[in-house]
This record gives structure tokens, C-alpha cells and sequence, in this order.
């Protein structure tokens, strides 16, 4: 009887040492699973990491280009604003030649007008010179006239003084 209860404890602790052989595999499995797990999970951290350094990259390189931008963008404000400046400076340039263009015509208007009339009178007094050698040339031409006749008419009392 004792050798029963002996052979049914023995059984039992076969069986418990079964189970914990069974655990014990189980618990392999698991360690070797978990390990397993760990390493995936180490090498997702490290892709990770890689990713995360390769976006800060990204992230510096866009910071830096916006930066850049932003640089060019204070630059071209303040060369559109030196434009402006020009742009209203030679306005008023402009301006001030139109004004001086405007008193330059003007003065072409008056001195055009004051040669024309000039003209006129050198003109007039052309004509009026012309008329008085005209007039000149007529009395020439009217004495050499009068100086025929007197030599003729002289001639002509000299023929009668002689007859």
C-alpha cells in the first residue's frame, strides 16, 4: 500500500515535473520569442532613429531654404522699395523736363514768332528797296530820256541857228 501511495506520488511528481517540463519549453519559447521581439523592436527603433535623423535633416534643409527665402524675400522688399524711390525720383525728373521742355517751346513759339515777323519786314524792306531801284532805274532811264531830247533839241536850234 505504501508502495501505491509511493507510486502514485512518484506519478504525480511525473506529471508536475512533466508540466514543468512544459512550462519550462513554453517559457523557452517564449524567451526566444520575446528575444526575438526585442530584436525587432530594436530594429525598428533604429529604422526609426534613422528616419527621425533623416527628417530633422529634411526639417534643418527646409528651415534653412525658408530661411534663405525669407532673407531674399527682405532683400527684394527693399530693392522694390529703392525702385519706388527711383521710380518717383526720375517722376519727378521727369516732370521737371516736361516743365522745362514746355518753357523751351514756348520761347521756340515767341522767338519762331519774332523771326517771322522780322522776315516780314526784311521782306517789306526788300520790296521797298526793289521799288526804289525800280523807281531809280525808271528815273535813269527817264533822264537819259530828257538828255536825248535836249542834245536833239539842241542839235536841232543849232541846225536852225545855222540856217
Amino acid at each position: 500500500q505504501q508502495l501505491d501511495e509511493l507510486q502514485g506520488d512518484v506519478d504525480v511528481l511525473a506529471e508536475k515535473l512533466e508540466q514543468a517540463r512544459k512550462k519550462h519549453e513554453i517559457a523557452e519559447e517564449e524567451k526566444m520569442d520575446a528575444e526575438a521581439l526585442k530584436k525587432d523592436c530594436e530594429q525598428q527603433m533604429e529604422k526609426l532613429k534613422d528616419t527621425l535623423k533623416t527628417k530633422e535633416g529634411a526639417l534643418k534643409t527646409s528651415l534653412q531654404h525658408r530661411e534663405a527665402l525669407e532673407a531674399e524675400i527682405r532683400q527684394i522688399r527693399v530693392n522694390n522699395e529703392r525702385l519706388v524711390q527711383q521710380v518717383e525720383a526720375t517722376q519727378h525728373e521727369a516732370e521737371k523736363h516736361q516743365e522745362n521742355l514746355a518753357r523751351m517751346l514756348l520761347n521756340y513759339q515767341q522767338v519762331k514768332d519774332e523771326l517771322f515777323r522780322v522776315q516780314q519786314e526784311l521782306l517789306n524792306t526788300q520790296e521797298d528797296r526793289d521799288n526804289l531801284v525800280k523807281s531809280k532805274e525808271q528815273q535813269e532811264a527817264h533822264l537819259a530820256q530828257l538828255a536825248e531830247e535836249q542834245i536833239n533839241t539842241q542839235q536841232q536850234l543849232s541846225s536852225l541857228k545855222e540856217e
